[in-house]
């Protein structure tokens, strides 16, 4: 019995080392039952791809992912190292079986980008459409929103089961079918869908006037080109650039809404909405007095100074901001001309070129980041 072991032993010591240490990713590729040659031939490719921005891992099998074109195995990580932009998402073996698909052994990927919402097997049939056997993924950058089979189909959309999907993005809100017509308009059985660029607000039918740029959905009253829509009456919000809901006043969107009055808002470069002062252009706006407000060259609304934006308003006094040579003192606040950073200092320790002392604050510029 003596003589085969030591045989056995000098065989092992003659072994080549590599052949007795085999490594983790040797044996990961044995226990797959994988070729383990061709494995360890792609192992440094690979290992770039994956590490690389262009794949990411997810959870799989060397069964299903030794042989897919763009998918590779990675022994070391224990993961399938798929394109960076596919969608993978739960599911099974048997739904995943599509060409625009692959079943990883644990998750289904979209050989793309995809949106993938709930659904259900049955209606997740239609064009661009795959059932992963547990959610239903469409064309990424599709708008799904609540509805039924019949009203989304009909208007040539998606149904997934469970939701409704429309190619692009759209903004949802409640609504009538008989309402909700139209070429930019589409309705869901539930939601009427219209451009994200529309402002949809408050309002009433008879407010809500289609000739003027908008559009009633049987609720909302939806503006296009993105105004900004706030309290006013039908009598003040008049003119080119304004329009009225029937409850809401929508002014253009670079346009500043603040608190104010009918007698107070009468400036250059001021609309008054019948509730609301806007300044005709970016301001900033806070509370002050309206003979500091005016002799500083801020603007009076009637309850607030408004002064150019961007500026940064903050607690001051009226010797230390008006001793500033860029802030405008409102009565109440001190305005730096700028996007600001400020904390509680005191005049000897608020120093440098770009700093500015309010009276009881420092302020430097917003992407400063030393000590101060």
């Amino acid at each position: 019995m003596g003589k085969p072991l030591m045989l056995l032993a000098l065989h092992l010591t003659a072994a080549p080392r590599g052949l007795l240490a085999q490594g983790g990713e040797e044996a990961a590729c044995a226990a797959e039952g994988g070729d383990c040659v061709s494995m360890l031939s792609t192992r440094v490719v690979q290992r770039h791809l994956a590490e690389g921005s262009s794949t990411k891992y997810v959870p799989g099998s060397w069964y299903y992912c030794h042989d897919v074109p763009g998918v590779e195995w990675s022994p070391s990580q224990g993961e399938c190292s798929v394109p960076q932009d596919w969608t993978c998402m739960l599911g099974d073996a048997d739904s995943c079986d599509q060409n625009n698909a692959i079943w990883t052994g644990s998750r289904c990927c979209m050989m793309g980008p995809a949106q993938c919402v709930g659904g259900e097997a049955g209606a997740c049939q239609g064009p661009g459409m795959t059932w992963t056997g547990s959610t239903c993924c469409v064309v990424q950058g599709s708008t799904c929103t609540a509805g039924c089979a019949e009203d989304c189909t009909k208007g040539g959309n998606l149904w997934t089961g469970l939701q409704c999907c429309m190619p692009g993005q759209q903004q949802c809100v409640a609504g009538i079918e008989s309402k909700c017509t139209g070429l930019r308009a589409s309705w869901t059985g539930s939601q009427c869908c219209v451009p994200p660029t529309w402002t949809c607000t408050a309002g009433t039918i008879s407010g809500c006037d289609t000739s003027n740029n908008q559009f009633w959905t049987g609720t909302y009253c939806c503006v296009q080109d993105q105004p900004q829509c706030v309290p006013g009456l039908e009598g003040s919000c008049t003119g080119k650039d304004v329009t009225f809901t029937g409850t809401k006043c929508c002014v253009p969107n670079q346009w500043t809404c603040a608190p104010g009055s009918i007698s107070g808002c009468k400036g250059e470069y001021q609309f008054w909405t019948g509730t609301y002062c806007c300044m005709e252009g970016p301001t900033t706006c806070k509370p002050g007095i309206q003979s500091v407000c005016q002799k500083n060259g801020g603007w009076w609304t009637g309850s607030n100074c408004c002064v150019a934006a961007p500026s940064t308003c903050v607690a001051g006094t009226i010797s230390g901001c008006e001793g500033a040579s860029d802030a405008i003192w409102t009565g109440t606040y001190c305005c730096v001309n700028g996007q600001k950073q400020c904390k509680p200092s005191t005049e000897g320790h608020c120093s440098g070129a770009s700093s500015v002392f309010t009276g009881s604050q420092c302020c430097v510029d917003e992407r400063y980041t030393g000590k101060w």
